[in-house]
């Protein structure tokens, strides 16, 4: 709604309104879906997106599902997801690489990055490893399951957190028992999520000069995306509906907060439940 007191800039007729994050650059280590999704979120949004890939390209340059169609050497998977982006390959495992990374990131405003907490820590690349030499760096992190905790070792994917999370059980029905969403949401939602603890941290920046961390992970994603459930089942049973289908659903969402109190090692109370520990 445009107000007396806020105009909206209309561009001039022929005239292109600028990306929102035109002059923004952001370095990423990223692989698979989660990482790549969301640093191709700031590059539609108009970043200069350079990702850093191992020698031989990354790995969904290569792959695109049971029957990977190639355009010109190239997957439909790294077409969908890694559009918009500039590529360098670097091996981090030679001191040159580690010091090439060192001068880009130098000249960077963002990093994402989707490896495994840890990685780039062993080669020097960490945040902690950054943040006084770059202060004004932005470090966004994508993980399965954050970046430290009970689970910071464990394989995050998709599926395994929609079956983690109780999302594949909610799902499901109490005939065919869990079934996962038809799409790697989990992945999708993450991404969005991901850009926009970016774009965030970026406008903080503007107003205090400071980067900072942002770490997002897979779960937290898989829980965000039931929100409305989860509030639904501790606000009680449902008064009317499909007692059958209701109560599997009410089953289905009290066994995710049980998995996710004994993974937090929480202590937790649950409707018409015993207290239970982790």
């Amino acid at each position: 709604m445009v107000t007396s007191e806020s105009k909206a800039i209309k561009p001039k007729k022929g005239q292109k309104m600028e990306p929102i994050l035109d002059g923004v650059r952001v370095i990423t280590f990223t692989h698979f879906l989660f990482g790549p999704m969301g640093a191709q979120t700031l590059a539609d949004l108009g970043a200069d997106v350079i990702a850093v890939e191992p020698v031989g390209g990354c790995w969904q340059r290569h792959w695109g599902g049971a029957d990977t169609t190639m355009v010109d050497g190239q997957s439909v998977l790294f077409l969908a997801v890694d559009r918009g982006k500039r590529s360098i390959a670097i091996n981090l495992k030679a001191p040159e690489g580690v010091e090439l990374a060192r001068r880009l990131i130098a000249g960077s405003d963002v990093l994402v990055t989707n490896y495994r907490p840890g990685v780039l820590e062993k080669f020097g690349l960490g945040y902690d490893n950054l943040k006084d030499s770059n202060p004004k760096l932005i470090y966004a992190a994508a993980s399965g399951y954050g970046a430290d905790g009970p689970y910071v070792n464990r394989p995050g994917q998709d599926l395994l957190v929609q079956a983690m999370s109780g999302l594949a059980t909610i799902t499901g029905t109490e005939e065919t028992g869990p079934r996962p969403v038809g799409v790697s949401a989990v992945d999708h939602h993450g991404a969005a999520l991901l850009a926009l603890g970016v774009v965030g941290a970026l406008f903080r920046r503007s107003r205090t000069g400071r980067g900072g961390r942002v770490d997002v992970s897979l779960l937290a994603s898989a829980l965000d995306l039931q929100a409305e459930s989860l509030v639904g089942y501790l606000n009680g049973p449902p008064r009317q509906g499909n007692g059958s289908a209701q109560e599997y659903r009410r089953m289905a969402l009290r066994r995710t907060l049980r998995n996710l109190c004994h993974g937090g090692r929480a202590h937790c109370d649950f409707p018409g439940q015993p207290q239970t520990s982790g």
